[in-house]
């Protein structure tokens, strides 16, 4: 096989791994001898080569069907970079730009342009090409929410203009919402959307938290069991006491706001289906108008 060859079908590998959706879970087979571990130690594990054959091997044993995770994927990608594909420069960039960037800006203005320039130096990936602008568009709605609480319409489209029209872009956020990949109101009146702040803040303890008990972790693994280890180990633990407090008053607060965020969705959705229904019978008037007009 010629390098050329080679390069081809690494990039139409990437590009398919790419095109899973985002919210796409483990299978069942990876699952087998993780599932009952803490949520914690469960990412360590599922990345061991040596458990991840022992899995496997026990899966065929039982004659378990199962396919890769997305997650699975990109991370056999990224062990072997295999996303360093040097007959077209784009694909790695792609693959920095959905797996790793913060910045939705940049995403906007280098993602699809990438991947027209991608589809030109291999005609193959042009089946990738839809899949791949909505994951793009995904993961500017969800760095977006770091840079704003509220966005105007305008501006999403502006962020998104490469992906289609409103209405698409509003189908696509009923779908985040609903896939739970990031949470939106619509406020049709002002024109704007606003990133569920309860859900974010819950988000960043959660994220703190790891990092105050991976913190806890590396003191205690030190040997020097004198009075400066207490004294961190105590002032971790008060922080972890008062993140729990904070967290668990912000589940009660939550609970408040549910019925409210609830009713949003389901009028959204309502008034999606109803311009879904529209467009249908539209398309159906025009086509027996037709139909008329040819007969």
């Amino acid at each position: 096989m010629s390098a050329e060859e080679k390069s081809a079908l690494a990039s139409e590998l990437v590009c398919g791994a790419l095109s899973v959706p985002i919210n796409n879970r483990l299978s069942n087979f990876e699952r087998l001898s993780t599932q009952y571990l803490p949520a914690d130690m469960r990412d360590e594990i599922e990345n061991s080569q040596a458990i991840r054959q022992e899995v496997l091997g026990i899966s065929q044993m039982l004659l378990i069907q199962g396919l890769p995770s997305r997650k699975s994927l990109i991370n056999q990608i990224t062990l072997k970079n295999i996303h360093l594909v040097s007959g077209i420069p784009q694909i790695p960039v792609i693959f920095k730009l959905i797996e790793n960037e913060e910045s939705p800006f940049k995403i906007s203005q280098e993602g699809p342009k990438a991947m027209a320039e991608a589809t030109k130096l291999n005609s193959k990936l042009k089946i990738y090409e839809p899949f791949i602008l909505k994951r793009l568009a995904v993961r500017i709605l969800q760095k977006c929410k770091n840079f704003y609480t509220n966005l105007k319409f305008a501006t999403i489209e502006k962020h998104l203009s490469f992906y289609g029209s409103w209405n698409k872009i509003e189908v696509l956020l009923y779908e985040c919402n609903r896939e739970g990949l990031v949470k939106t109101v619509l406020d049709h009146g002002n024109k704007a959307i606003t990133f569920d702040q309860e859900v974010q803040i819950a988000e960043n303890l959660v994220k703190f938290g790891r990092k105050l008990r991976t913190t806890f972790q590396k003191i205690s693994e030190k040997k020097n069991l004198g009075q400066e280890r207490n004294r961190i180990f105590m002032k971790v633990k008060e922080k972890l006491d008062e993140e729990t407090n904070k967290v668990q008053q912000l589940k009660q607060d939550m609970m408040k706001n549910k019925e409210e965020i609830t009713l949003d969705l389901q009028q959204e959705m309502e008034r999606l289906s109803a311009i879904r229904e529209k467009e249908q019978a539209d398309k159906l008037k025009e086509f027996q108008l037709q139909k008329i007009k040819d007969e």
